[in-house]
This record gives structure tokens, C-alpha cells and sequence, in this order.
């Protein structure tokens, strides 16, 4: 998911205002693994997103929010593993949670 903000948004910044307004569901932490630094919002073992801050958007993807949940998960995958339907669920309904909160906040106008 996409979101188009008005006006750039530290990285930093973005980072506490979910660790305030999610800290009773969901942890909040800050990522430098990658090419871009970007926040790591963990709803469960296995359910997470990644939002990235881009020039004028936000990036929300869902993700593993470990890296054995992720190796876990891929290996699952390429071995032929069904995917857990309430996994799937689990990411799209983070996904919309923090795709309106987002949108709500800093979405352009």
C-alpha cells in the first residue's frame, strides 16, 4: 500500500507516533537492514509490516517481523507448504489497520 503525504516525514518521527498510538497492540521498532531504513510494526510471531518512507509516500508492506519467522516462512513457501489462511488474514488486516491511521494522519489533502 501507497500512501501520498503532502510533506516529507522523518523516519524517526514516524516511529514514535505509532509507538504512541499502537503501544498497547503492536511493537514499533526502527530498521536499518535493507537499502532504506524503515520501521518494523510486529502485530504476532508471524504477522508484521514494514513502512518506508519514500519521497512524498509512504510504503506499508506486510512482512515476517523476524528474520527466522522470515526464513521460516520462505522456506514454507518454496517447499510447497500452503500458506495459514488466518497468517494471510492476519497481514491484510494489519495492513488496512495501519494503511487508515496512516492515510488519516499524513495523507495529502
Amino acid at each position: 500500500m501507497r500512501i501520498p503525504v503532502s510533506d516529507s516525514i522523518a523516519t524517526k518521527e514516524l516511529l514514535g507516533t505509532l509507538k504512541r498510538k499502537y503501544a498497547n497492540r503492536y511493537s514499533c521498532r526502527y530498521s536499518e537492514f535493507g537499502l532504506e531504513p524503515s520501521i518494523i510494526i510486529r502485530k504476532s510471531t508471524w504477522v508484521g509490516a514494514q513502512t518506508t518512507i519514500r519521497e512524498k509516500e509512504i510504503e506499508l508492506d506486510f512482512t515476517f517481523p523476524t528474520i527466522a519467522t522470515s526464513l521460516a516462512g520462505t522456506v514454507a513457501f518454496y517447499s510447497g507448504i500452503a500458506a495459514i489462511p488466518s497468517v494471510i488474514n492476519s497481514w491484510f488486516a494489519l495492513e488496512k489497520d495501519l494503511g487508515r491511521f496512516l492515510t488519516r494522519k499524513y495523507a495529502q489533502q
